[in-house]
Parts: C-alpha cells; structure tokens; sequence
C-alpha cells in the first residue's frame, strides 16, 4: 500500500524524492502517513480510509472544511483523492500535544484543559452542518443502534439536531499547546445532531477509559477533573443539557455499537464480558428513560 500511496502522491504533484513514514493510528479504520515535501517545508499527513468509504472519508472532508471555516483549529485539506478504491485525504500536519498526554505530564492542569475542550466544542456545536452531513433522517440516533427503538420518539424531540458534531471527541483527538487548543482532528465519526450528544459521547469514552482497566488507578482522578471542566465549559458556550438522561442513554448505546466493532481485532482490548458489562448498563438506563416518560 506504501508504493501505491506514493506513485499517487507523485500523480498529484508532489516531488519524486518524497519518504512517507507511518504514524500510529489507535481503534480507527483509517491508516496514517506522513511526509515532508521538500526538507524545508512542513511535513504533511496522508489519511487513508477502508476500502469503499466514500462517504465517510466525504463527510469528514466536509466537517473539516465547515470547522475551518468558522474558525475552529482543524487541519487544512490539501488535497485528496483515492487509492485502489480506499479514499485518502492529505491535510496539514497539527501541531500540538494530545491533551491526554499533557494532563498526564500536568496532572493539576486536567480542570484547566477540561474547561478549554468544552468550550471550543462548544463554539463547534454553534455551526449548523453542511449539506450531504447528514446520515438521513435523525441518522445520529441510527449511531446507538437498534436497541434505541423504545425511546426514539423521546429523542426526536431533542432540539438543534443540524448541529456539525464530532462524535470522537477525546482527549487524544484535542490538541493543546499547554494553553489553548490548537487543533481538533480525526472527524471519522462526524455526522449532524443535537449538540448535548457529543458531550456525552465523550463523558461515555473517558468513562469506559476509567473502568476498562486502560488507565491506571491514580489517572481516574484526573479524568473527573477533566470531565468537570468539559461540562463547565461546553455550558458556557452552548448552555445546560435539556435531556441529561436521553443524553446519557444515547452516547451509551453508540459506544456499545462502536466498541463492538473492535471485538477480535488485532490489538484491540474489546472483550466480550467488557461489552456485555456495557451493553447491561445501556439497557438498564433505556429502562430507566422508558419507565420515567411513562411515568
């Protein structure tokens, strides 16, 4: 795949002499590559997806160029194009520290970037979706899988579904300088909702973080520090979450379905007792959503 990827790049423009070099990539279905056009200039990512992902190596091209646009940090969209039927995406390279990484090295600064994440996911939820984002009709929901049905109708009702969401967005997909969040990457998931969706979409992935035995017993601490800060600072920009409970029940539901994915991969942690455990906490709290409506 490496030789087809760079006769392409030549294809494209690119000088000949070019090295490409992997990056890591973690449970995605993307590979990552990076490159340097000449010595003297910045290097510059290939992002390849499966093989006949047209649509989403699309909709992430779209929501990069929407962020960009209203001024959220993205990576720029150099070009693009398709290799043996797997599209790819050249963007800029981002710079910044994963805010994982940092927290880590400063663990007392987790409040401090938590509250800097919410708020610039939150000035994304105020840019409404491009056209060809949406998934048909309330196709967020559709993320959460079939398990859903029961309380969809309470989910229609949900305010502000245009919204562009991100969908992955985790402390290794935000970068920072120490300060401020330099940029947003990896828009895989993206698709438009309602903005209460995505915050919760996070809290689900740093909550399996903590109790999926990734992390190390004195990093959970961190994680509730980063949370309240997120939550503080995505309310400041796009205000309190009408439907907590809907919220919650939904982002649960999609990161059943998006870990059972993983199930049996190479190199994935996903076992199946871990997604039971998850999937009996998902159908508890669509009890619980279900008996208080009906209530």
């Amino acid at each position: 795949m490496q030789d087809d990827i760079h006769a392409w790049l030549i294809q494209a423009g690119f000088p000949e002499d070019i090295e490409l070099a992997p990056l890591g990539s973690g449970l995605g279905s993307t590979s990552l590559w990076t490159f340097r056009p000449s010595p003297r200039t910045a290097p510059l990512v290939v992002r390849v997806f499966r093989e006949g992902a047209t649509r989403v190596a699309d909709r992430e091209y779209l929501a990069m160029r929407t962020a960009a646009d209203h001024g959220v940090p993205v990576p720029t969209v150099v070009t693009r194009g398709k290799v043996r039927n797997r599209p790819l995406l050249v963007t800029t390279f981002a710079e910044g520290t994963p805010v994982g990484h940092a927290i880590r090295e400063t663990p007392d600064r987790a409040l401090e970037l938590g509250l800097r994440m919410g708020e610039a996911l939150g000035r994304l939820h105020t840019i409404v979706a491009p056209e060809g984002l949406a998934a048909g009709t309330a196709g967020w929901i559709e993320r959460g899988g079939s398990s859903l049905a029961p309380i969809r109708h309470l989910l229609l009702t949900i305010p502000d579904q245009d919204r562009l969401l991100h969908l992955d967005y985790h402390p290794l997909n935000v970068l920072t300088d120490g300060t401020d969040i330099t940029a947003i990457i990896d828009w895989e998931n993206t698709l438009e909702g309602p903005p209460p969706m995505d915050l919760a979409r996070t809290r689900a992935i740093l909550h399996v973080a903590k109790v999926s035995g990734q992390l190390p017993e004195e990093h959970r601490g961190i994680i509730d520090r980063l949370v309240d800060g997120l939550e503080r600072g995505h309310a400041s920009i796009a205000g309190p979450d009408p439907h907590p409970e809907l919220s919650e029940v939904w982002a649960t539901a999609m990161t059943v379905d998006d870990l059972a994915g993983h199930l049996g991969k190479p190199g994935s942690w996903v076992t199946s007792e871990f997604l039971e455990r998850l999937a009996r906490r998902r159908d508890a709290l669509i009890a619980s959503v279900t008996g208080e409506h009906q209530g």
